[in-house]
């Protein structure tokens, strides 16, 4: 009998990370961090009086960029150690004490956003001129436009240093609350199954018993303890409001998540209402998905269902390789630079009852790091490519400081969204056609959720933020509350279920950083109109879109935009888009 070879999947080399603070590598980097902070904190006086030249300035902005680099080395291993066994009960401790003391080193250069404020505008604007500047010249032009929202140096302080112990804190007793639902196991072809670790597995199932089983038990195990997410959830809405509201003088956190991010608010605004308007696209889609698997009557646990059964199967070495066939079909050069990630222990694949769920990539100061929790189909191919292109992104802006690396919300997500789509084309000519036709379902899907799902999660915290300064939030008001908007989304496409209610609890962004949902929307927006001018544009788009990448954070979202001829504003953008996603659906129908 032929024995099957299970796939050896890459792994961080932990060993490389710090144990905690009696390791030697830790102690390291705190003697760069206070010696050089010490240093900077000097200047403090000159720096804010604005007499210091212009290489001066350079130079201080140069160490604290070094500060930086070391407060964020130590703050990435530390959370990579936790994320990887969240079991280990040393690793978070030190993950929560290195939170703690990341506050307090960030909370000593509060005086560098006042001071660039309290500059005048003739020295301002030589610093913005300045050649040697020019990374920071975004960071300037921002810090002078937040000058009304920004608070004293000493209030400052206090805001960053509390973090750790209120936001912060909440936040994290959400993932701990998350890590312990056990929702056990269900019998799956034969075999008992963890729910938990197979969740994506278990509701992309082609079998809807299978689906149904795997949703209620899944989110229903989180009924027990909702009325501790509800507290948490309310302490951290009440938390942000409070400081956005009364002690930023913004109209709500919305407004202020978008400022600071260089989105203009009535972007925002826009989006949000092109997408409520045009949620029939999505019934459209939810009703021929219906119409293709042949229910009769579908759920909202149906909402995964593959078309054509189960995603087509694809182990680690052949995704890559897909992967890595599709970005060279881009560019040869853009390609290339994802090998790093294969030959380089940059990537943590394997599922583990204990790890960190899901997948991200951490654009940390040595590198960026990826973590997946690896199923062997397609879907996890383009999970893979969407990671990658957050890597390709992070070496692309890797000449820039690291203080400034990292870009914009709406931005971040460019480079991971096109890789999805360059893996799509290559899949539209390399499957068999009832393979694609199910791997284009499945896109569509992840582009309708990116699209109405971010954009309902954003409604949700729009209502949520409202309500928490009058009545604060109860459990019973945010499961009515999902409830209702999930309904009204669905519509008669999807008949939603009860257990729908708790859904709420289990999106850690809000939770996390309020408001940041609204970017996977915008940036998925905003990649579908980099695809429309890459066709227009050929061969000329791609050292333009290089360009764009290698920027980071030294230009602006609509700066960044500009070179492209798009405005976050403008919501033709927006409406553009969904035409887009709208072909993709006629595409599918004609594969019927």
């Amino acid at each position: 009998m032929k024995k099957t070879m299970t796939e050896r999947l890459p792994e961080w080399h932990v060993a490389d990370f710090p144990t905690g603070p009696d390791d030697a590598r830790y102690k390291k980097l705190r003697e760069t961090i206070e010696r050089e902070t010490a240093a900077i904190v000097a200047q403090k006086e000159t720096f804010r009086a604005g007499t210091l030249t212009v290489v001066e300035l350079a130079a201080l902005l140069a160490r604290w960029n070094t500060v930086v680099e070391a407060i964020e080395s130590l703050h990435a291993w530390a959370t990579f150690r936790y994320h990887r066994d969240t079991d280990d009960t040393a690793a978070k401790s030190y993950s929560e004490r290195i939170d703690r003391e990341v506050a307090g080193w960030h909370a000593a250069f509060v005086f560098l956003t006042s001071g660039i404020q309290a500059w005048n505008a003739a020295y301002a604007d030589a610093a913005l001129a300045a050649p040697e500047l020019a990374p920071y010249r975004w960071m300037i032009t921002q810090a002078r436009l937040l000058a009304p929202h920004t608070l004293s140096d000493g209030e400052e302080r206090v805001v960053a240093l509390k973090r750790a112990t209120s936001h912060e804190a909440w936040s994290r007793l959400r993932l701990e609350l998350d890590n312990r639902q056990k929702p056990g196991t269900m019998r799956v072809d034969g075999k008992d199954t963890d729910i938990r670790l197979n969740i994506q597995q278990l509701v992309h199932h082609a079998d809807s018993a299978v689906r149904l089983e795997a949703h209620q038990r899944m989110k229903e195990s989180y009924a027990p303890d909702i009325a501790v997410y509800a507290h948490a959830y309310n302490q951290v809405v009440g938390d942000y409001e409070t400081e956005s509201r009364d002690l930023r003088s913004y109209g709500g956190g919305q407004e202020r998540e978008a400022t600071e991010a260089g989105v203009p608010p009535a972007a925002v605004d826009a989006m949000l209402g092109v997408l409520e308007k045009n949620e029939e696209l999505f019934r459209r889609f939810y009703r021929l998905k219906a119409k293709l698997i042949g229910l009769k009557k579908q759920t909202s646990a149906d909402i995964y269902a593959p078309i054509g059964g189960a995603m087509p199967s694809r182990s680690y070495a052949a995704a890559w390789e897909d992967v890595e066939a599709a970005l060279g079909s881009f560019d040869a050069e853009y390609a290339a630079m994802t090998r790093r990630f294969r030959d380089e222990p940059w990537i943590d694949v394997p599922v583990k009852a204990t790890k960190y769920k899901g997948a991200y990539c951490w654009g940390a100061p040595d590198h960026p790091y990826l973590l997946l929790n690896w199923e062997p189909t397609l879907r996890d191919a383009f999970t893979l490519a969407h990671e990658l292109g957050h890597g390709v992104h992070a070496l692309h802006a890797a000449g820039a400081p690291y203080a400034v690396r990292h870009t914009a919300y709406v931005i971040a997500e460019t480079a991971s969204q096109l890789n999805e789509d360059l893996l799509l084309e290559r899949y539209r000519t390399t499957l068999k056609p009832e393979e694609f036709r199910t791997v284009l379902a499945g896109k569509i899907d992840d582009v309708l959720n990116a699209l109405f799902r971010q954009g309902l999660i954003a409604r949700f915290e729009r209502e949520a933020h409202a309500r928490v300064r009058e009545t604060g939030l109860t459990a019973e008001w945010l499961n009515t509350t999902w409830l209702r908007l999930v309904t009204e989304r669905n519509g008669d496409a999807l008949e939603t279920l009860p257990f729908e209610q708790y859904e709420w609890a289990r999106i850690p962004h809000v939770f996390d950083h309020p408001f940041y949902v609204y970017s996977y929307a915008m940036s998925m927006c905003v990649v579908r109109a980099l695809i429309a001018k890459r066709g227009e544009r050929g061969e000329r788009f791609v050292p333009a879109y290089r360009a764009f990448l290698a920027a980071g954070a030294t230009r602006s979202p609509q700066e960044l935009l500009a070179d492209f001829g798009l405005r976050l504003d403008d919501p033709n953008l927006y409406a553009q888009t969904l035409a887009s996603v709208e072909a993709l659906v006629a595409e599918l129908e004609s594969l019927a």
